[in-house]
């Protein structure tokens, strides 16, 4: 069992009086009458142009009551945040449970630190690497005495410990970090959760996989912008000494990257062709063209005379029939010539 610690005893002191703070500020839940009257209003009138059939007016109508229930539909969301809070936060832990909280934590995470002074939590996360690219770790500091500056719902900070930043954009230290505030997305909730729930080791742990995870629906900037670009065929990022294709010129990564066997470049694989006999592939530098079909083939499908096998075949049956096909020499027609006394009979005189 662990040493007791009198620091985090005392950071656990404040953390109470921190988390039943928040936990008795809720936020009051409203929604505009007026709002919804006039909801009722444009319901009644778009049934009524419906029915006289003013085809203009039953759009025009249409619009100004969606309009209307799209401003509904947020005020019923803002007040659905506000009130979900009240309905499932359970009541604020006290100082014993959060400084059990605490040990847990230090166990979870190397580096784990309580400073009484500017009344802040903070952990440092492992290197988040995302598709190779090494963004160095993070630290999440939690403030007990965040003030309004700080977003109320989530008073914490993520802070890069060795800052790489995309071009031009030194705010944003992760696609998902601007100005050391963490674009929680989906953990939201989570987060918030934890959170009041003083269950410290899961608020911290939910921030480190986010930090761990790349949306690409909606970063502050892509992962391309560090230090590399996207792969020409895949969209994969690829790294500055990746694969390089000298036909197009485009970086591609390994997966989309393929060697010619017959010269042995690398190039990608929208630039390597497959021959049409022996579905071999090469690289353009090493294609031939047949003289007689003009088609493309790998340089050990032709021949010396330039041929591909399909054609030096067709040259070869009509050589062939040419000289079957050739009529006999005509020679002239053998006459008997009968020599002299031929055929005579001797006789005696």
């Amino acid at each position: 069992m662990p040493s007791f610690d009198p620091q985090f005893w005392r950071a656990a002191g404040h953390l109470e009086q921190f988390l039943k703070t928040r936990a008795g500020d809720s936020h009051p839940v409203t929604l505009e009458r007026r709002s919804f009257l006039q909801l009722q209003v444009f319901t009644a009138r778009l049934a009524s142009v419906e029915q006289l059939d003013w085809q203009l007016s039953v759009q025009l109508v249409a619009q100004q009551l969606h309009a209307q229930l799209k401003a509904c539909e947020s005020q019923i969301a803002n007040a659905l945040e506000r009130l979900t809070p009240r309905i499932f936060s359970p009541e604020a832990p006290d100082a014993a449970e959060i400084y059990e909280e605490l040990i847990a934590l230090q166990q979870e995470f190397e580096d784990c630190e309580v400073n009484l002074r500017r009344g802040t939590l903070s952990v440092v996360t492992e290197p988040v690497v995302l598709e190779d690219i090494d963004l160095g770790p993070f630290r999440i500091v939690l403030n007990w005495k965040a003030g309004p500056e700080l977003v109320p719902s989530s008073p914490y900070t993520v802070e890069a410990i060795s800052p790489r930043c995309p071009d031009d954009q030194s705010n944003i230290t992760h696609p998902h970090v601007m100005r050391n505030r963490l674009c929680e997305g989906e953990a939201t909730c989570a987060v918030q959760q934890a959170l009041r729930a003083g269950r410290l080791t899961d608020f911290f742990q939910i921030i480190n996989q986010v930090l761990h995870t790349y949306n690409r629906g909606s970063p502050y900037a892509p992962l391309s912008d560090w230090d590399g670009t996207e792969c020409h065929a895949c969209g994969a990022h690829v790294s500055d000494d990746s694969s390089y294709c000298p036909v197009c010129e485009a970086q591609v990564c390994d997966d989309c990257s393929s060697c010619c066997p017959h010269c042995e470049t690398s190039a990608c694989e929208s630039c390597l062709q497959c021959c049409g006999h022996c579905d071999s592939e090469f690289c353009p530098g090493c294609a031939k063209v047949c003289r007689e079909c003009e088609a493309v083939f790998c340089p050990d499908c032709l021949n010396p005379h330039h041929l591909c096998p399909e054609c030096d075949h067709a040259n070869e049956s009509e050589e062939l029939e040419s000289n079957t096909a050739s009529p006999p020499e005509e020679t002239a027609p053998c006459v008997a010539v009968q020599s002299a006394g031929l055929g005579q009979i001797a006789v005696s005189t």
